[in-house]
């Protein structure tokens, strides 16, 4: 902690509360809460409880850090952002989830490789579309559609290691 006859402060405090990007915090050598401005190098929300490194002369505080912080890392941008490795790899990696929220969202690879333990996906309509083969290897398979249910190709072939059954009220063949 620096504190000097010129009423310079450098040192902890501890949040109480924010109002807008407002902090009001209070420091171990002061009884009386005072409001500070943040001038953190880093997107940061502090919270209650948080211990944030403060500068402050006079009526003027600033935190210029975070101690100890429990709030939410936030990077906010006004426009486009990029975000760019072009001589290596970019990495998410989180504890809890990763969330991605947008109108549209736009994949674009040589090759998409997901591996997952359970794999849900929910769509109005969806369309995929295939140049070359389409595998689908599974211990089982069931597809269960509300309506009709349309194959067209130019040649069918269904194999069975043991039986096949065809259920219906009607079948047609030729």
């Amino acid at each position: 902690m620096l504190q000097q006859d010129t009423g310079l402060y450098l040192g902890p405090a501890t949040v109480s509360r924010t109002v807008g990007k407002r902090i009001q915090l209070r420091r171990p050598d002061q009884a009386a809460e005072e409001w500070a401005e943040p001038a953190l190098a880093f997107a940061y929300q502090p919270v209650a409880g948080d211990v944030v490194l403060v500068a402050a002369q006079e009526d003027r505080v600033y935190v210029i850090g975070v101690l100890q912080g429990r709030g939410p890392s936030v990077l906010s941008f006004p426009g486009d952002v990029t975000l760019s490795a072009p001589q290596g790899s970019i990495h998410f990696d989180a504890a809890k989830a990763v969330t991605t929220s947008a109108p549209a969202v736009e994949i674009r690879a040589e090759a998409l490789d997901i591996e997952a333990r359970t794999l849900v996906q929910r769509f109005e309509s969806a369309l995929q579309w295939v140049k070359d083969l389409f595998e689908t290897k599974a211990g089982r398979t069931r597809m269960v559609s509300e309506g009709t249910h349309l194959q067209i190709a130019e040649r069918t072939f269904i194999r069975s290691e043991k039986e096949s059954k065809i259920d219906g009220e009607k079948i047609y063949l030729g």
